[in-house]
């Protein structure tokens, strides 16, 4: 749900698992392997028509380090220079971490050490940009249908706790044409047998 929801730097393709261009259109890596440069598209925008840009990335990353999100991959942002510091609380700077914002569409990155897995440590949730406006205005609500803003391929239109989520196609995506749903439903059953006589009545 979260890549469908949410999307990343680079993604993975879904057929070879390369990596591929996706927020960013390209990247460069320094011959030490510490130095990591992103450009960010122009034209990725946040659901609600806002541009997506280097700063929503230094936001994301530096609320995923600070111990009081209780992020559960938290751990992932280590590769950062100073990210382990920096979540063990013995820095308290956050400028001092591995990440600046070079403009609105330059991510620069330094890294602890040479990372040879981190563009796919990159393609995974817990590194995706999320909403700054829609978390400081509503805090823990901020992820309701009416509430959350994204920057994927869908958009939530529904969720029932427990019952179904509800996906409809992000119209202001990048790469809006070759997504191939309008609508995608996510139905959960809490018992198997449950949902193998929904799926043998056609509902499922």
């Amino acid at each position: 749900i979260a890549l469908n929801l949410f999307e990343g730097l680079v993604a993975k393709d879904t057929k070879t698992l390369k990596i591929v261009p996706a927020v960013s259109d390209s990247w460069k890596v320094s011959k030490d392997g510490k130095k990591v440069t992103f450009q960010i598209r122009k034209d990725a925008v946040w659901s609600h028509g806002q541009k997506v840009t280097a700063h929503d990335f230094i936001y994301s990353w530096t609320r995923l380090l600070t111990p009081a999100t209780a992020a559960e991959f938290a751990s992932f942002g280590f590769v950062f220079k100073n990210g382990k510091a920096f979540y063990e609380g013995k820095i308290k700077d956050p400028s001092q971490l591995g990440f600046k914002a070079v403009g609105e569409n330059q991510l620069e990155i330094i890294l602890e050490n040479p990372t040879p897995y981190f563009l796919s440590l990159v393609a995974h949730p817990a590194l995706f940009p999320v909403p700054r406006t829609s978390i400081e205005k509503f805090g823990p609500k901020w992820s309701r249908p009416e509430n959350i803003v994204t920057n994927g391929p869908f958009i939530l239109s529904k969720w029932q706790t427990n019952q179904v989520i509800e996906l409809k196609k992000n119209l202001r995506h990048w790469d809006v044409k070759n997504i191939k749903s309008d609508l995608v439903n996510v139905r959960f059953v809490s018992k198997s047998d449950t949902e193998e006589k929904l799926f043998r009545a056609g509902e499922l």
